[in-house]
């Protein structure tokens, strides 16, 4: 209360680079908001504020653990989260019964194999096949950003599963993105996995018979999407009273109050785990997803991962 907030639109494309040279020189805004894939370079730059002293385990403790872990960079906190996205099954009810959805991935398969009416679209890119390396007990990077993928559980059992469902009759795994979604809104399978941010589009198109189920568990456990977030990083600039009015306005941002009407109005799903989802099967969907979600890794060897899709 009482805090005048000054806000500056940069175009998304320049904001990182911008933020980092106007901090570089002394000067900056108090606070930035972004994603946790600028983390690296901005952390690499000196250019946000470390939060581990300014922050209780009480106030992490209202945040889902993998979105507040997604700005710890090498053991340090660097932002406050204030929404996140991740992957899990868009089913279209008039082909399949969401409630109904099998609960292994042998089971997804073959359920499947019965009909091309119930096939399943995967994105074939990391991060949208990401969950199924925990489901067959496998993890792509250990603590240190040793790649380990091939050292636990069995990669190759889910390499084997993508496979089978590629070369089924109606299911695709494909890296045209556009061709996957135009094929679901259409009707054409049952099943497509992706985030929140195509719940606009494909409620145009399929109303309400669109519903979000949770990913099949795999033979080493359940499957666990990446989790990222955006966040609020702090200017390190910025001292004393200045410094806790910048802190302030972080961690109103990411209340269970602000979360609530980002949901209601921005259709995001909220940091912070007490704010209320409305009635949104949709996000309460993903929200459940969540729950089995692991977050997308900190670490500069992720920059190499990425070339690979």
């Amino acid at each position: 209360p009482g805090v005048t907030v000054d806000t500056l639109y940069v175009a998304y494309p320049d904001l990182a680079q911008a933020y980092a040279d106007a901090v570089a020189a002394g000067e900056g805004p108090d606070l930035v908001l972004a994603p946790v894939w600028w983390m690296d370079g901005l952390v690499g730059a000196g250019v946000v504020q470390p939060l581990d002293d300014l922050h209780s385990p009480a106030e992490a403790a209202s945040y889902w653990p993998a979105a507040l872990e997604n700005f710890r960079w090498q053991g340090r906190l660097y932002g406050l989260p204030t929404h996140y996205e991740l992957v899990s099954v868009f089913v279209n009810r008039g082909l399949a019964d969401p409630t109904a959805m099998p609960a292994t991935l042998d089971a997804w398969l073959a359920q499947a194999q019965q009909s091309p009416s119930l096939g399943i679209g995967l994105y074939n890119n990391l991060y949208h096949l990401a969950w199924g390396l925990p489901a067959y007990g496998a993890r792509l990077f250990d603590e240190n950003g040793v790649a380990v993928v091939d050292r636990q559980g069995d990669a190759p059992g889910f390499l084997r599963w993508l496979r089978t469902l590629s070369q089924t009759p109606g299911s695709y795994v494909d890296p045209d993105y556009g061709m996957l979604k135009d094929r679901f809104r259409k009707g054409e399978f049952a099943y497509f996995v992706d985030g929140p941010w195509a719940i606009d589009e494909l409620r145009g198109a399929l109303g309400e018979n669109l519903a979000v189920a949770l990913l099949p568990a795999g033979p080493f456990g359940p499957a666990q999407p990446w989790l990222s977030a955006e966040g609020v990083m702090l200017n390190p600039n910025r001292t004393g009273g200045q410094q806790q009015m910048a802190l302030s306005l972080a961690r109103f941002l990411t209340t269970a109050e602000s979360g609530a009407q980002m949901a209601a109005l921005g259709r995001r799903l909220p940091a912070s785990r007490n704010a209320a989802l409305g009635d949104d099967p949709l996000l309460q969907g993903f929200a459940r997803q969540a729950v089995n979600a692991q977050p997308l890794p900190s670490l500069p060897e992720m920059a190499q991962a990425w070339g690979y899709g």
